[in-house]
This record gives structure tokens, C-alpha cells and sequence, in this order.
């Protein structure tokens, strides 16, 4: 009975999270957001967590790639400088502890790699900018897993 109770609450929780990714992207998708038309999608983090992520519609030299959790935080991101067929990652944050390890900055790395090979460039790069060991093996180990070479601190990766 107490396990029907928390299964059923659990649901609810999650049914509402999901409403509220839901009305997000409606407005997002109504309103745009300042003056970049953006396109919507619910994804799921590796925990089957429903995000939104939020990327621009037009193929312009800067690209920003937002990830929204249910509580509306548009800090976390993906900054994309764009040039010829090179894709130049100036800044990914995911800002607050609680959410490192959680998938959001995998979600952010598929989309910007899927946004790479939809307008067809041939190389990723970027620095590694890191403030402890530990940060800079997380954030190696983070590269790596989508292919990038790493030499001197600095990202690589071909398409």
C-alpha cells in the first residue's frame, strides 16, 4: 500500500514536471525568446529525466543552446561560435553542483554536434578550462565520450 502511495505520487510529480516543460515550450514556441527564433524539444537525460532544450532556428555565426529544467533556469548552456565549416565551443555551463552528472551537458553536446552536421561542418573545437584535477578529469572524460582529441588543453573533433 505505502509503495501504490509513493509510485502514484512519483507519477504525479513527474505528469506535472512534464506540463511544465509542456507550457514552456508552447510559450517559447509562441513568443520566441528576444530576437532569435528558436525551435523547442523535450528530451530525456540518461536518468529519464525531461528537460527542454531551446536552439536557434536561423544558421548564424552565434549559436546558443539553452537546456531548461522544470523550474524555468535558463543558465544552463552551450555557446557555439561559428565560422566557415569550423564550430568553436566558447562556453558550456551547467552552473549549479546538483546538477553535474546528471546528463544535462551530454543533451547540450548531442544537440550542438547534431547542429554541426546539419549545416555541415567539419570540425569541433575548444579549450579545456578547468580549476582542479578533478574538474579537469571530468571534464576529459566528458570530451572524450563524444570523440574529441585533446592536446595541450585543447578539443578537437572531426565530423
Amino acid at each position: 500500500m505505502v509503495g501504490e502511495d509513493t509510485r502514484m505520487y512519483g507519477n504525479r510529480m513527474k505528469s506535472k514536471h512534464k506540463q511544465n516543460l509542456i507550457d514552456m515550450k508552447k510559450f517559447i514556441d509562441r513568443n520566441g525568446r528576444h530576437d532569435e527564433s528558436q525551435i523547442t524539444s523535450i528530451k530525456k537525460t540518461k536518468y529519464d529525466e525531461e528537460v527542454l532544450l531551446c536552439r536557434p532556428e536561423k544558421d548564424d555565426d552565434l549559436a546558443i543552446i539553452r537546456l531548461i529544467l522544470g523550474n524555468k533556469d535558463p543558465s544552463n548552456h552551450i555557446r557555439l561560435i561559428i565560422w566557415d565549416d569550423v564550430m568553436d565551443i566558447a562556453d558550456i555551463q551547467i552552473l549549479k553542483e546538483e546538477y553535474l552528472s546528471r546528463g544535462y551537458g551530454t543533451l547540450l553536446m548531442k544537440e550542438a554536434i547534431d547542429l554541426a552536421r546539419r549545416r555541415g561542418i567539419k570540425k569541433i573545437i575548444g579549450n579545456l578550462y578547468t580549476i582542479d584535477e578533478e574538474n579537469d578529469k571530468r571534464q576529459q572524460n566528458f570530451y572524450k565520450k563524444f570523440g574529441f582529441t585533446i592536446d595541450e588543453g585543447k578539443l578537437i573533433l572531426e565530423l
